[in-house]
Protein backbone atom coordinates (compact mmCIF):
# COMPACT_ATOMS: atom_id res chain seq x y z
CA UNK A 1 0.00 0.00 0.00
CA UNK A 2 1.55 3.23 -0.59
CA UNK A 3 1.91 6.13 1.79
CA UNK A 4 1.15 9.78 1.51
CA UNK A 5 4.71 10.39 0.71
CA UNK A 6 4.76 9.02 -2.52
CA UNK A 7 6.97 6.22 -1.53
CA UNK A 8 6.68 2.63 -3.60
CA UNK A 9 7.25 0.51 -0.21
CA UNK A 10 4.22 -1.08 1.11
CA UNK A 11 3.98 -1.59 4.55
CA UNK A 12 0.85 -3.17 6.21
CA UNK A 13 -1.05 -0.63 8.60
CA UNK A 14 -3.57 -2.96 9.26
CA UNK A 15 -5.92 -5.61 7.66
CA UNK A 16 -9.00 -4.53 5.40
CA UNK A 17 -10.93 -7.36 5.24
CA UNK A 18 -14.00 -7.57 2.61
CA UNK A 19 -16.25 -10.60 2.28
CA UNK A 20 -18.75 -11.50 -0.16
CA UNK A 21 -20.72 -14.03 -0.14
CA UNK A 22 -22.74 -16.19 -2.81
CA UNK A 23 -25.96 -18.18 -1.94
CA UNK A 24 -26.65 -21.33 -3.37
CA UNK A 25 -30.11 -20.42 -2.49
CA UNK A 26 -30.03 -17.50 -5.07
CA UNK A 27 -29.88 -20.40 -7.87
CA UNK A 28 -32.69 -21.95 -6.45
CA UNK A 29 -34.54 -18.99 -6.25
CA UNK A 30 -33.52 -16.82 -9.30
CA UNK A 31 -36.76 -17.03 -12.32
CA UNK A 32 -35.20 -19.10 -15.27
CA UNK A 33 -35.14 -17.87 -18.33
CA UNK A 34 -33.87 -19.09 -21.58
CA UNK A 35 -31.94 -16.66 -23.87
CA UNK A 36 -34.32 -14.41 -26.00
CA UNK A 37 -37.63 -16.05 -24.11
CA UNK A 38 -40.02 -13.55 -23.14
CA UNK A 39 -40.43 -12.53 -19.33
CA UNK A 40 -43.56 -11.52 -17.23
CA UNK A 41 -43.66 -8.23 -14.80
CA UNK A 42 -44.11 -10.76 -11.69
CA UNK A 43 -40.96 -12.57 -12.40
CA UNK A 44 -39.13 -9.37 -12.69
CA UNK A 45 -40.64 -8.57 -9.30
CA UNK A 46 -40.57 -11.89 -7.64
CA UNK A 47 -36.61 -12.07 -8.22
CA UNK A 48 -34.82 -12.87 -5.20
CA UNK A 49 -32.50 -9.94 -3.54
CA UNK A 50 -29.73 -10.77 -0.58
CA UNK A 51 -29.02 -7.62 2.17
CA UNK A 52 -28.29 -6.98 5.59
CA UNK A 53 -24.93 -9.55 5.69
CA UNK A 54 -23.57 -10.02 9.02
CA UNK A 55 -20.78 -12.81 10.36
CA UNK A 56 -20.29 -13.82 13.65
CA UNK A 57 -17.28 -12.68 15.85
CA UNK A 58 -16.37 -15.99 17.31
CA UNK A 59 -17.14 -18.74 15.20
CA UNK A 60 -17.30 -18.92 11.06
CA UNK A 61 -21.21 -18.46 10.46
CA UNK A 62 -22.63 -15.80 7.97
CA UNK A 63 -26.34 -14.17 7.96
CA UNK A 64 -28.16 -12.48 5.47
CA UNK A 65 -31.42 -11.16 4.97
CA UNK A 66 -33.59 -13.04 2.00
CA UNK A 67 -35.99 -11.24 0.36
CA UNK A 68 -38.13 -13.84 -2.16
CA UNK A 69 -40.85 -13.09 -3.84
CA UNK A 70 -41.63 -10.41 -1.30
CA UNK A 71 -41.03 -13.01 1.64
CA UNK A 72 -38.48 -11.96 3.66
CA UNK A 73 -36.37 -14.13 5.78
CA UNK A 74 -33.41 -14.71 7.62
CA UNK A 75 -30.47 -17.16 6.17
CA UNK A 76 -27.28 -18.55 7.29
CA UNK A 77 -24.36 -20.56 6.12
CA UNK A 78 -20.94 -21.74 7.78
CA UNK A 79 -17.87 -22.71 6.71
CA UNK A 80 -16.09 -24.87 5.17
CA UNK A 81 -18.80 -25.31 2.73
CA UNK A 82 -20.88 -22.48 2.93
CA UNK A 83 -24.04 -24.33 2.26
CA UNK A 84 -27.48 -21.49 2.78
CA UNK A 85 -30.07 -22.53 4.99
CA UNK A 86 -33.49 -20.40 5.57
CA UNK A 87 -33.49 -19.81 9.72
CA UNK A 88 -37.17 -17.80 10.32
CA UNK A 89 -39.92 -18.84 8.28
CA UNK A 90 -42.27 -16.32 7.43
CA UNK A 91 -44.60 -16.83 4.47
CA UNK A 92 -46.33 -13.83 3.55
CA UNK A 93 -45.85 -10.96 1.42
CA UNK A 94 -46.84 -8.31 3.78
CA UNK A 95 -44.13 -5.63 3.14
CA UNK A 96 -42.95 -5.73 6.68
CA UNK A 97 -39.17 -4.98 6.29
CA UNK A 98 -36.09 -7.12 7.60
CA UNK A 99 -33.49 -4.61 9.04
CA UNK A 100 -30.51 -4.42 11.08
CA UNK A 101 -29.64 -8.05 10.75
CA UNK A 102 -27.08 -8.88 13.88
CA UNK A 103 -25.99 -12.47 14.78
CA UNK A 104 -24.41 -13.44 18.41
CA UNK A 105 -20.71 -13.72 18.70
CA UNK A 106 -21.11 -17.50 19.65
CA UNK A 107 -23.28 -17.26 16.59
CA UNK A 108 -26.48 -19.14 18.26
CA UNK A 109 -28.91 -16.65 17.92
CA UNK A 110 -29.95 -13.81 15.07
CA UNK A 111 -31.66 -10.87 16.36
CA UNK A 112 -33.22 -8.42 13.89
CA UNK A 113 -35.57 -5.36 13.32
CA UNK A 114 -39.38 -6.09 11.47
CA UNK A 115 -41.82 -3.46 10.04
CA UNK A 116 -40.89 -0.51 8.12
CA UNK A 117 -39.61 3.01 9.71
CA UNK A 118 -42.89 5.12 11.07
CA UNK A 119 -44.69 7.43 8.84
CA UNK A 120 -44.93 11.35 9.57
CA UNK A 121 -48.31 10.35 11.28
CA UNK A 122 -46.40 7.47 13.23
CA UNK A 123 -48.02 4.68 11.23
CA UNK A 124 -45.66 1.35 9.91
CA UNK A 125 -46.06 0.67 6.19
CA UNK A 126 -48.76 -1.85 5.84
CA UNK A 127 -49.36 -2.37 1.61
CA UNK A 128 -52.23 -5.33 2.58
CA UNK A 129 -54.51 -3.39 4.58
CA UNK A 130 -54.17 -5.17 7.43
CA UNK A 131 -57.31 -5.04 10.14
CA UNK A 132 -54.51 -5.57 12.53
CA UNK A 133 -51.87 -2.46 13.08
CA UNK A 134 -48.65 -3.96 11.91
CA UNK A 135 -45.74 -2.06 14.30
CA UNK A 136 -42.24 -2.19 14.36
CA UNK A 137 -40.76 -4.53 16.63
CA UNK A 138 -37.38 -6.47 17.52
CA UNK A 139 -37.18 -9.95 17.60
CA UNK A 140 -34.42 -13.00 18.13
CA UNK A 141 -34.22 -16.63 16.79
CA UNK A 142 -32.26 -19.37 17.80
CA UNK A 143 -30.42 -20.46 14.96
CA UNK A 144 -31.66 -24.35 15.23
CA UNK A 145 -35.38 -23.74 15.77
CA UNK A 146 -35.49 -20.39 14.07
CA UNK A 147 -39.11 -19.49 16.26
CA UNK A 148 -39.01 -15.73 16.86
CA UNK A 149 -39.31 -14.16 20.15
CA UNK A 150 -40.20 -10.48 20.47
CA UNK A 151 -37.71 -7.91 22.21
CA UNK A 152 -39.62 -4.80 22.19
CA UNK A 153 -40.86 -2.42 19.90
CA UNK A 154 -38.78 -0.37 17.87
CA UNK A 155 -40.85 2.21 15.65
CA UNK A 156 -38.21 4.50 15.55
CA UNK A 157 -38.66 7.58 12.40
CA UNK A 158 -37.05 8.12 9.45
CA UNK A 159 -35.02 5.92 6.77
CA UNK A 160 -32.69 3.62 7.89
CA UNK A 161 -32.85 4.57 11.90
CA UNK A 162 -32.57 0.69 12.64
CA UNK A 163 -29.76 0.06 14.62
CA UNK A 164 -29.73 -3.00 16.86
CA UNK A 165 -26.04 -3.16 19.00
CA UNK A 166 -25.66 -6.64 20.76
CA UNK A 167 -23.34 -6.36 23.98
CA UNK A 168 -19.94 -7.99 23.40
CA UNK A 169 -20.99 -11.15 25.10
CA UNK A 170 -24.04 -11.24 23.01
CA UNK A 171 -26.39 -11.40 25.94
CA UNK A 172 -28.35 -7.92 25.96
CA UNK A 173 -29.41 -5.65 22.79
CA UNK A 174 -30.01 -2.20 22.90
CA UNK A 175 -31.43 0.23 20.39
CA UNK A 176 -32.95 3.71 20.12
CA UNK A 177 -36.32 4.39 19.86
CA UNK A 178 -38.35 7.21 20.71
CA UNK A 179 -35.68 9.33 21.09
CA UNK A 180 -34.15 7.37 23.94
CA UNK A 181 -32.16 4.02 24.35
CA UNK A 182 -33.69 0.91 25.21
CA UNK A 183 -32.18 -2.35 26.13
CA UNK A 184 -33.74 -6.05 26.25
CA UNK A 185 -32.09 -9.73 27.13
CA UNK A 186 -31.72 -11.18 24.02
CA UNK A 187 -33.44 -14.50 25.78
CA UNK A 188 -36.31 -12.18 26.10
CA UNK A 189 -36.77 -13.28 29.68
CA UNK A 190 -37.74 -9.64 30.14
CA UNK A 191 -39.67 -7.01 28.55
CA UNK A 192 -37.59 -4.04 27.07
CA UNK A 193 -36.95 -1.43 28.99
CA UNK A 194 -35.40 2.15 29.09
CA UNK A 195 -32.15 2.41 29.53
CA UNK A 196 -32.03 6.33 31.41
CA UNK A 197 -33.76 9.06 30.88
CA UNK A 198 -31.30 11.73 28.12
CA UNK A 199 -32.65 14.67 27.56
CA UNK A 200 -33.13 15.56 23.25
CA UNK A 201 -33.41 12.76 21.12
CA UNK A 202 -30.79 9.34 21.46
CA UNK A 203 -29.22 7.46 18.69
CA UNK A 204 -26.46 5.56 17.57
CA UNK A 205 -25.19 3.34 20.73
CA UNK A 206 -21.88 1.46 20.67
CA UNK A 207 -21.07 -0.88 23.81
CA UNK A 208 -17.66 -0.64 25.41
CA UNK A 209 -15.19 -3.68 24.58
CA UNK A 210 -16.11 -4.93 28.40
CA UNK A 211 -20.19 -4.30 27.91
CA UNK A 212 -19.87 -1.93 31.01
CA UNK A 213 -20.96 1.15 28.98
CA UNK A 214 -22.28 2.33 26.37
CA UNK A 215 -21.63 5.39 24.70
CA UNK A 216 -24.12 7.01 22.48
CA UNK A 217 -25.30 10.47 20.77
CA UNK A 218 -27.69 13.11 22.19
CA UNK A 219 -28.95 15.37 20.40
CA UNK A 220 -29.96 18.82 21.55
CA UNK A 221 -31.38 20.39 18.47
CA UNK A 222 -28.60 22.69 17.33
CA UNK A 223 -25.97 21.05 18.95
CA UNK A 224 -25.01 17.29 20.45
CA UNK A 225 -23.05 15.34 23.05
CA UNK A 226 -21.19 12.16 22.76
CA UNK A 227 -22.31 10.50 26.35
CA UNK A 228 -21.42 7.55 27.76
CA UNK A 229 -24.17 5.53 30.52
CA UNK A 230 -22.60 3.14 33.01
CA UNK A 231 -24.80 0.54 34.19
CA UNK A 232 -22.53 0.05 37.42
CA UNK A 233 -23.17 3.27 38.40
CA UNK A 234 -25.92 4.31 36.73
CA UNK A 235 -24.64 7.65 35.51
CA UNK A 236 -23.99 9.27 32.91
CA UNK A 237 -21.20 11.21 31.64
CA UNK A 238 -20.33 13.88 28.56
CA UNK A 239 -16.93 13.64 26.28
CA UNK A 240 -15.73 17.65 25.95
CA UNK A 241 -19.38 18.59 25.61
CA UNK A 242 -19.49 21.76 23.61
CA UNK A 243 -22.02 23.74 21.38
CA UNK A 244 -20.79 22.02 17.75
CA UNK A 245 -22.69 18.76 17.05
CA UNK A 246 -20.37 15.34 17.75
CA UNK A 247 -21.50 12.48 16.02
CA UNK A 248 -19.87 8.53 15.44
CA UNK A 249 -18.38 7.37 19.05
CA UNK A 250 -15.90 4.31 18.16
CA UNK A 251 -14.60 2.66 21.43
CA UNK A 252 -10.39 1.36 21.56
CA UNK A 253 -10.38 -1.85 22.19
CA UNK A 254 -8.85 -1.24 25.01
CA UNK A 255 -12.15 0.59 26.05
CA UNK A 256 -9.95 3.67 27.24
CA UNK A 257 -10.31 6.17 24.41
CA UNK A 258 -12.84 6.78 22.02
CA UNK A 259 -13.00 8.76 18.58
CA UNK A 260 -15.91 11.30 17.51
CA UNK A 261 -16.48 13.54 14.55
CA UNK A 262 -17.59 16.99 15.64
CA UNK A 263 -18.48 19.84 12.89
CA UNK A 264 -19.79 23.23 13.83
CA UNK A 265 -23.08 24.09 15.64
CA UNK A 266 -26.32 24.36 13.77
CA UNK A 267 -26.10 27.66 11.83
CA UNK A 268 -29.22 29.91 11.86
CA UNK A 269 -30.87 32.68 9.05
CA UNK A 270 -28.49 31.41 6.45
CA UNK A 271 -29.19 31.56 2.79
CA UNK A 272 -31.35 28.85 1.31
CA UNK A 273 -30.08 28.03 -1.97
CA UNK A 274 -26.51 28.97 -1.41
CA UNK A 275 -24.09 25.58 -1.33
CA UNK A 276 -21.53 25.73 1.65
CA UNK A 277 -18.67 23.49 2.94
CA UNK A 278 -19.55 21.64 5.74
CA UNK A 279 -15.70 20.77 7.54
CA UNK A 280 -15.83 18.39 10.38
CA UNK A 281 -12.85 17.02 12.28
CA UNK A 282 -11.65 13.90 14.11
CA UNK A 283 -11.28 14.22 17.92
CA UNK A 284 -10.23 11.13 20.53
CA UNK A 285 -11.25 11.30 23.89
CA UNK A 286 -9.99 9.92 27.47
CA UNK A 287 -13.37 7.64 28.06
CA UNK A 288 -12.83 8.29 32.10
CA UNK A 289 -11.95 12.07 32.34
CA UNK A 290 -14.06 12.90 29.03
CA UNK A 291 -11.05 15.63 28.03
CA UNK A 292 -10.46 15.48 24.23
CA UNK A 293 -8.40 16.54 21.57
CA UNK A 294 -8.04 17.16 17.76
CA UNK A 295 -6.25 14.50 15.85
CA UNK A 296 -7.50 15.91 11.83
CA UNK A 297 -9.11 18.94 10.56
CA UNK A 298 -10.82 18.56 7.30
CA UNK A 299 -10.34 21.62 4.71
CA UNK A 300 -12.41 24.23 4.43
CA UNK A 301 -13.22 23.95 1.17
CA UNK A 302 -16.49 22.07 -0.35
CA UNK A 303 -14.37 18.69 -1.11
CA UNK A 304 -13.15 18.90 2.18
CA UNK A 305 -16.67 18.07 3.67
CA UNK A 306 -18.34 15.60 5.91
CA UNK A 307 -19.12 12.90 3.38
CA UNK A 308 -22.60 12.43 5.16
CA UNK A 309 -23.40 9.32 2.78
CA UNK A 310 -20.75 6.83 3.96
CA UNK A 311 -18.84 8.13 6.57
CA UNK A 312 -20.76 6.19 9.49
CA UNK A 313 -19.79 2.66 7.64
CA UNK A 314 -16.41 4.01 7.03
CA UNK A 315 -14.96 4.94 10.61
CA UNK A 316 -13.59 2.60 12.39
CA UNK A 317 -11.09 2.55 15.65
CA UNK A 318 -8.71 0.05 14.48
CA UNK A 319 -5.93 -0.55 16.36
CA UNK A 320 -4.18 2.88 17.85
CA UNK A 321 -5.00 3.78 14.05
CA UNK A 322 -8.10 5.84 13.07
CA UNK A 323 -9.58 4.75 9.89
CA UNK A 324 -12.08 7.74 8.01
CA UNK A 325 -13.65 7.86 4.49
CA UNK A 326 -13.10 11.75 3.07
CA UNK A 327 -13.36 13.46 -0.44
CA UNK A 328 -10.82 15.69 -0.09
CA UNK A 329 -9.16 14.54 -3.47
CA UNK A 330 -12.01 14.48 -5.17
CA UNK A 331 -13.47 10.85 -4.29
CA UNK A 332 -13.94 9.31 -1.74
CA UNK A 333 -10.88 7.53 -0.16
CA UNK A 334 -9.67 5.77 3.03
CA UNK A 335 -7.74 7.02 5.30
CA UNK A 336 -5.81 6.07 8.12
CA UNK A 337 -4.07 8.26 11.07
CA UNK A 338 -2.48 7.59 14.08
CA UNK A 339 -5.32 7.97 17.45
CA UNK A 340 -2.29 10.06 18.52
CA UNK A 341 -2.40 12.35 15.63
CA UNK A 342 -0.07 13.46 12.89
CA UNK A 343 -0.66 12.93 9.18
CA UNK A 344 -2.72 11.04 7.57
CA UNK A 345 -2.26 8.06 5.17
CA UNK A 346 -4.19 7.58 2.17
CA UNK A 347 -5.32 4.07 1.46
CA UNK A 348 -7.16 3.68 -1.41
CA UNK A 349 -5.29 5.92 -4.56
CA UNK A 350 -6.97 6.40 -7.53
CA UNK A 351 -10.35 6.77 -9.57
CA UNK A 352 -12.83 5.37 -8.11
CA UNK A 353 -15.04 5.60 -4.69
CA UNK A 354 -15.09 3.66 -1.42
CA UNK A 355 -18.10 2.73 1.01
CA UNK A 356 -19.10 -0.48 3.10
CA UNK A 357 -16.24 -0.87 5.16
CA UNK A 358 -15.57 -3.45 7.64
CA UNK A 359 -12.36 -3.83 9.59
Amino acid sequence: MKTTSGSSKRRPLFGLVVAFLVSSACALLVPQIAPGQSFTVEQVMSSPFPDNLTAAARVPRFAWAFDARGVRNVWIADAPGFAARQVTHYSADDGMALDSLRLTPDGRTVVYSRGSELNSVGDVADPTSSVTRPNQQVWAANVDNGEPRYLGDLDCSREGCEDIELSPDGTVAVWAARGQLWVAPVSGATPAHQLAFVRGENDSPQWSPDGAEIAFVSHRLDHSFIAIYNFGQESIRYLAPSVDRDSMPRWSADGKQIAFVRIHGLEERLPLLQIRPNPWAIYVADAATGEAHAIWHSSGELIGSLPNLTENKSFHFAGNRILFASEQDGWNHLYSIAAAGGTAALLTPGEFEVEDVTV
